[in-house]
Formats: C-alpha cells, sequence, structure tokens
C-alpha cells in the first residue's frame, strides 16, 4: 500500500444495525438519520474489495462520536485502537492506525448519556496521506521535493549543481507511525538521468534517531525505470533518503535527480498476526517490564535507555555536562549544584542579593533586571535613545550629552547665547523667545498684522512688502513716480501732493471755486459745466426743419444741426410685430429702412448708457451677428454679474426654452453650475413593448433598454423624465440617469442612509438591502410609508 497518496473507499453497501438508525442514500453520498434517542446507534460499511483506510468523517450539528471495528467476514469485528477525533465546526473527523478491511463496523455515541435524534451528513472513509517533503537542496522552482509524489512524468526532484560531490538527501514526514516495509524510487526518462550512485534509506520514529534499512554503492538504473528495495516492517513516521554520492557527467558538475519516490505500508494487525515474532517477546513501557532498546552516546529517544558509559553520565564540569553533588545552603564549593531551595535563589531586592528574572527589551518593571542586549544600552543616536558619554563644559562632538552644569545652559541674554523661556501667544516680555506659533509670526495680511515677504523692486503682488530700496520710494517729480509731501490747505508748492481734504477739491458753487462735473452735449442740469466742445458753445442759430436742399447738401456735417436728427426713407418708424416698444421717448436719431440696412459703420461702434446700453430686435432670423478672423467674436465682461444671462422671456418675447446653441467645441476654464435636475442622463435605445414608469432601475437585453429584474443584471441607470446635463443620441428614446440624484420607486419604510437594492418581486424598483447585496443606491431621504413611494437617492457605482 502506497501510503504517500490519498484515496478514497466508495461504499458498495451499507446497511444499519438499530432501529433507530435509517440510512440515506443520495447518489454517491450516504448519510444517517437517527430518528429517535438510542443508548448508540450501529452500521456496517462493505466495500467491493479490502479497503485501506485511517481516516473517518461525517457531518452533525450535534457532538457525535465514533467507535470503530473491522472485519474480512463480516461476521468477527475487530476494535481499532488509536482512534483519535477532531471537529471543526459540524464536521467530525477520526483518524486511526492504517488498516484494512472487507467489512467496516461504525457505532455512533455521545459522551456522557444516549445519543439524540440528529442527521449525519456526508458519511465518508478513506486512506488520507499527510506527508510532507524537503530536501536539503532544489535545483530551481520546477525541480522540487513537492513533486517526488505528484506522479508526473516531466519534473521531479534535482539538487543544486555543485563543483564537488556533497551530501543530499530528501525527507519524508508522514505526520503519524506507520509500519513501512518498502520504498521505491523512479529515475528521470533521460539517457542522463542523474539519479544518485550511492545513498542509503533510513528510517525513524522521532526524525532524530535513524536506522539504516538499505545502503548502496555505485549504483546503476535505467532511465525511467522504477527500483524497489523491500525490509521488514518498521515502524516510523520518517523516511530518509540519504546520498553520499551525486551523479557525475561532466568536469565540476555533480547533481542528483529523482523523478518520483513511493512509500508502502502494511496494516498494523498484520504485524500482530505475524507468526515469525516470538511470541515471549514484549517491548518495556512505564507499567509493564519488557525488551528495551539502548540508546546510543547522547541520544535521547522515547522507548530507549542510556549506557552505563553515556557521557551524560560523567561528573559535570564548565565544559561537559554531567551528574553532580548538591551544596548546602550557601556553601561555596567547586564541583557542587546549588540546591533549589537555597536562600540565594531568592528574588534579589534593593536591601538583599538574590536572584532577578530579566526584563525583556524596552520594558519597564520592578524586580526586573535590563539585559545586556537591551536596546536602551546600545549607544543612543538621533533615531533611537540609548546611553551617553557626557561631554566637557562647552564642548561641542557628535554622540556626546551636554551636562547640566555646562555654561550654554544659562539664561540667553543680549550678550551670550543660552537657554530661554518661550513667550506665550503675543506676549511682549524682556528674556522670552517667540514660539515658532506665534500669532505674529503668521503671514501679515489686511484684517491682521503678522511677517512679510518684501517684494522685488518695482514688483506688484499681494502680501508683500516694498523694500526699503524700491525704487518707488524716492522723491516723486514730473517724470518718475514716487514719495510725495502732502501740501497745506491751499497751499500751493512745487511737488507737494493736494490732501482729499483739501477745500479746492470741494464741489464748486457760485461762491466757491471747486472741482465740477461735465454735463453731456447740450444737457442743461445744475451743478455740471459745459465742456468746450459742447454744441452750444458754436455760433448760435434757431433750429429750422428743413429739407436737405434747402437749408444744406445731401451729404454734409451733421454736427451742424442742434437739434435731434431723424433720418426717414419711407412712413412710420415702428418695432416688428409681438415685440414691446423700447421705453424711451427722447432718441435723438432713428434710422428707418425697409428695404435693407438701416446703418452701416466702417470703424468701431461705442454703446453707453446707465442702463441698457444697446439693443437689437429681429423679427425672422438671428438679433446680433459677430465675426472674427483671428480672436474671439465677441468678448463679455461684467464686474460684479454674470457676463452672459440668457432669460426666459425679454422684450414682450417668451423664451422658447433652449437657451444655448453651440456647433462645435466649447471650452470652459473655471467652474459650470446646474441648476435643478442633480442627473447626468443618457439616451438608450427601447423595445418597442415596453413601457417606463418615472424611478425604474434599467439594465440592457438584446441591446434595448429594460426593466431590470434579476440581481444578476447589471444596473445602468433609472428612468426619469428630467435631467442636469443630457447626453443625447439621435435614434434613442430612453432617458437613463446613469449617475447624481434621482427619484427611485422604493417598496418599505426608508431612512435616509440606507442601501437599496433590486426588489426582485416587482421588476424596476428597490428596497432596503438586508445583508451583502448589490448595491444600486443610498438613501437621502426618509419615509414611512411600507407600500411603494418615490424616494430622492444618489445612485452609488
Amino acid at each position: 500500500m502506497d501510503i504517500t497518496r490519498s484515496r478514497s473507499a466508495t461504499a458498495a453497501q451499507v446497511r444499519s444495525l438499530s432501529p433507530s438508525l435509517k440510512v440515506l442514500s443520495q447518489g454517491g453520498s450516504v448519510s444517517f438519520q437517527i430518528e429517535r434517542t438510542a443508548p448508540h446507534c450501529s452500521a456496517v460499511v462493505e466495500y467491493d474489495s479490502p479497503a485501506w483506510l485511517n481516516r473517518l468523517q461525517f457531518e452533525s450539528s450535534l457532538h457525535v462520536l465514533a467507535d470503530i471495528a473491522w472485519s474480512d467476514d463480516g461476521v468477527h469485528f475487530f476494535r481499532v485502537h488509536g482512534v483519535r477525533h477532531e471537529s471543526r465546526g459540524d464536521t467530525r473527523e477520526f483518524y486511526f492506525p492504517l488498516t484494512v478491511a472487507k467489512f467496516l463496523q461504525v457505532h455512533f455515541y455521545q459522551e456522557g448519556g444516549p445519543v439524540h435524534a440528529s442527521e449525519l451528513r456526508n458519511f465518508q472513509t478513506k486512506f488520507h496521506s499527510q506527508v510532507q517533503l524537503k530536501a536539503s537542496s532544489e535545483s530551481d522552482r520546477l525541480w522540487t521535493a513537492a513533486n517526488l509524489v505528484d506522479r508526473r512524468e516531466d519534473y521531479g526532484w534535482a539538487s543544486v549543481i555543485r563543483e564537488k560531490n556533497e551530501p543530499e538527501e530528501v525527507q519524508l514526514d508522514f505526520g503519524g507511525l506507520y509500519f513501512i516495509d518498502g520504498v521505491q524510487m523512479k529515475a528521470v526518462a533521460d539517457e542522463l538521468n542523474y539519479f544518485p550512485s550511492a545513498f542509503q534509506i533510513q528510517l525513524s520514529e522521532d526524525g532524530n534517531l535513524w536506522q539504516t534499512l538499505h545502503s548502496e554503492d555505485h549504483f546503476f538504473t535505467a532511465s525511467a525505470c522504477w527500483n524497489a528495495w523491500s525490509f521488514n516492517p518498521t515502524r516510523a513516521r520518517w523516511v530518509k533518503i540519504a546520498i553520499n554520492k551525486s551523479a557525475h557527467y561532466k568536469k565540476g558538475e555533480y547533481q542528483s535527480k529523482i523523478l518520483d519516490i513511493a512509500v508502502s505500508g502494511v496494516a498494523a494487525r498484520w504485524i500482530q498476526n505475524d507468526q515469525q515474532a516470538p511470541a515471549s517477546l514484549r517491548m518495556a513501557s512505564e507499567n509493564v517490564p519488557g525488551a528495551v532498546l539502548l540508546a546510543g552516546n547522547g541520544i535521547a529517544a522515547p522507548s530507549r535507555v542510556i549506557q552505563s558509559d553515556d557521557s551524560r553520565l560523567r561528573n559535570a564540569s564548565t565544559e561537559y555536562r554531567g551528574i553532580m553533588q548538591f551544596a548546602r545552603d550557601n556553601e561555596v564549593s567547586q564541583e557542587k549544584a546549588v540546591q533549589a531551595n537555597d536562600s540565594r535563589l531568592k528574588a534579589a531586592t534593593t536591601l538583599a542579593p538574590g536572584i532577578v528574572q530579566l526584563a525583556k527589551n524596552g520594558e519597564v518593571r520592578a524586580g526586573a533586571a535590563v539585559q545586556a542586549d537591551d536596546t536602551r544600552l546600545a549607544r543612543t543616536s538621533t533615531e533611537a535613545p540609548g546611553i551617553v558619554q557626557l561631554a566637557n563644559d562647552r564642548e561641542s562632538r557628535s554622540g556626546v550629552a551636554v551636562q547640566g552644569s555646562d555654561s550654554r545652559l544659562k539664561g540667553a541674554s543680549t550678550d551670550a547665547a543660552g537657554i530661554v523661556t518661550l513667550a506665550q501667544d503675543g506676549e511682549v516680555a524682556a528674556g522670552k523667545a517667540v514660539q515658532a506659533n506665534d500669532s505674529r509670526l503668521r503671514l501679515a495680511t489686511q484684517a491682521w498684522p503678522g511677517i512679510v515677504l518684501l517684494a522685488q523692486a518695482g514688483e506688484i503682488a499681494s502680501a508683500k512688502a516694498v523694500a526699503a530700496d524700491d525704487p518707488r520710494l524716492i522723491e516723486a517729480d514730473e517724470s518718475h513716480k514716487g514719495r510725495v509731501q502732502l501740501a497745506r490747505h491751499g497751499e500751493v508748492i512745487e511737488k507737494r501732493a493736494v490732501q482729499a481734504n483739501d477745500p479746492r477739491l470741494a464741489t464748486a458753487t457760485e461762491e466757491n471755486r471747486g472741482i465740477v462735473q461735465f454735463s453731456r452735449n447740450g444737457v442743461a442740469t445744475p451743478g455740471q459745466a459745459v465742456q468746450a466742445t459742447d454744441s452750444r458753445l458754436t455760433d448760435a442759430r434757431r433750429p429750422l426743419a428743413h429739407a436737405h436742399e434747402e437749408y444744406a447738401k445731401t451729404i454734409h456735417e451733421f454736427s451742424q444741426h442742434t437739434g435731434n436728427l431723424q433720418v426717414k426713407r419711407s412712413g412710420k418708424t415702428a418695432l416688428p410685430e409681438g415685440f414691446n416698444a423700447i421705453a424711451d421717448i427722447n432718441i435723438p436719431l432713428v434710422i428707418e429702412n425697409t428695404e435693407g440696412v438701416a446703418a452701416s459703420f466702417n470703424g468701431g461702434s461705442v454703446h453707453a448708457a446707465e442702463t441698457t446700453a444697446s439693443f437689437h430686435v429681429s423679427q425672422t432670423d438671428s438679433a446680433i451677428q459677430a465675426a472674427s478672423r483671428d480672436k474671439a467674436a465677441a468678448t463679455l465682461v461684467s464686474a460684479n454679474a454674470y457676463a452672459l444671462h440668457l432669460p426666459r422671456s425679454a422684450l414682450g418675447v417668451k423664451s422658447s426654452e433652449k437657451a444655448l446653441h453651440a456647433e462645435g467645441r466649447v471650452l470652459v476654464e473655471g467652474a459650470v453650475t446646474i441648476q435643478g435636475a442633480q442627473s447626468v442622463v443618457v439616451s438608450l435605445p427601447r423595445a418597442s413593448n415596453e413601457a417606463f414608469v418615472e424611478g425604474d432601475l434599467l439594465t440592457i437585453e438584446n441591446g434595448v433598454a429594460a426593466k431590470m429584474r434579476q440581481d444578476a443584471q447589471v444596473c445602468v441607470g433609472v428612468f426619469t423624465k428630467t435631467a442636469g446635463l443630457s447626453l443625447e443620441s439621435a435614434n434613442a428614446t430612453v432617458r437613463a440617469a446613469v449617475s447624481g440624484i434621482v427619484s427611485l420607486r422604493v417598496f418599505g419604510q426608508v431612512k435616509a442612509g440606507d442601501r437599496l437594492v433590486l426588489n426582485s418581486g416587482q421588476p424596476g424598483t428597490c428596497r432596503v438591502a438586508q445583508g451583502q447585496e448589490k448595491i444600486v443606491a443610498i438613501a437621502l431621504e426618509a419615509v414611512q410609508q411600507d407600500r411603494e413611494k418615490p424616494v430622492m437617492s444618489i445612485l452609488v457605482r
């Protein structure tokens, strides 16, 4: 029986031996039903052929245990001793020595009383190998010791290539004791198979004391061939292949390779029934006299006795361990051992010497002694504390500590350096130092004083101070800007600046001189001065209604007109139908041309007014058209509001709700704020037979939008009729919100912050999540109703 590989044992028939135990078979799986309380329940498992077994397992919610017996004929059963039990959750596992049986009898019981009604699920018996392999060296990650039991033909184990012959070994640990009677090894399928030429097959119970069963020298084997060694069954847990000589095909290259290893074991009962074993020989134990095995010198192993010439029985010395005589209390004698009750072994205190317990690294505890390798006893550094050497007065040297009497630790003064007391925030006191977080050291602003950054010569920058040598601080004159001295009231002196409260800057009146505001051309307003270019200062003449042939040539200077100028080609001047009249009864210039453009300017046109500076009205086309070859066709700036306002109505006309139409790329340097719906919407194709309601969860089926019905489907969005940002498609008809805040159809009571998932009972709707489910949104409001209702929620991706 190869004990390096696990194998299952399939039952041919399972019979109950107890009225309260019922066998349940489902395909290849066997289960039992304990239908009522009983002292114990038994069953028999029959196999097609004798099966190798060392493990039994089943699942049970109750702590049900099993006792096992084997039989070759189904009539006489022998109990299996050494059963070990382990439980993990509902799984019960039973390990026992290697057994071969045609029939297996299992008794189910509970400790401390009868076995109660329960179900025993997934009943299995098998041989379970726990072999672990390791080697002294491995060639690479492909040729490892773990490959030796996989029965593959491509890779096995290979040692590293060495320049000279060195010992190698491979160990197999089976995790428990077996009676091992043979080892097989397979050579690599290569002409140069690198099979070791000299090795020993060794077995051990404890991994320390090894017994050599076979030894080979000058060994040769054919490639891809199994080689076998058999011996009397020997009890062991470890098997070792100790290699003395590796294969040597090239100069300076020594290497060993093995493709597979198989280890055979026999059942423990076969050893007990072996007629060749002496009937009178039995091994000694703690309670039973019998034969013993002698231990080698210095070897400590179970069931071995120490020989009289063992080096451990010699007198102990400072160089060797051994036996010795005890000393009396407080006795100081060579070659005597202190007894455990010796007063010198009492715990040390601050008053009396004694033994101490060593402290852990960095531990601070009374009664514990610091160890010599404690990191606190290492040299101190900038990264870790430790012991230091004291420096001399005013000595500056790395790695030494300043003493408390060092003159540098005296108080600092204006004459000598020293230590200082830190001042409170904003405190002004002699002998104290300002702290780095003092509010006076923050950057100065217009609201509070502080430190400043000096500006470059002539630099104009916020939060920077002008340096003393800045050229702007020179005296100002007619050629350069600079500093000036203020003049007294009414004082007239060169290079003096008039102050803002100088009476000469008061508003001019009929009694006093002062400053004035100019009036517009032709406008008569008290307190305003007429400008030199005012038309009223030209030769006065009485304005007359006239035709050009009576008064001047058809093309003439219009500045000669002193009144309003009206130019007409036909009929009455009016706005297009449907527009409100512009509320201004004093329009100096009205030009009307019903057959084309009313005015043409070759050059700039300036429009200025206290309110709206320019009105543009069109009946059938764009009211304003602008074009530029190299720069922006229009530049709009507002000092305190939006530079462009597109209202819903103006001049009596209601907006079409289509505010902005851009063909081409749009560049925004700054932020875009959208008020209203708070979602991003895309357009999806829809099936002709699908109807949607606001808040439906959507998925994609066969390339079109559909209501989400199953958790396995992917939620692509939520059906909505409103959008903050809409990404339209010409052929799509379903508007789906893919991110942002939307209204969802939710069943049941909802609290703000609840996680929402698909309600599979009603396609397209949601409910509150109960566990680890796929979340589609988070509720933003609380609703107490149990029926379906809209709930504002934020989509989760």
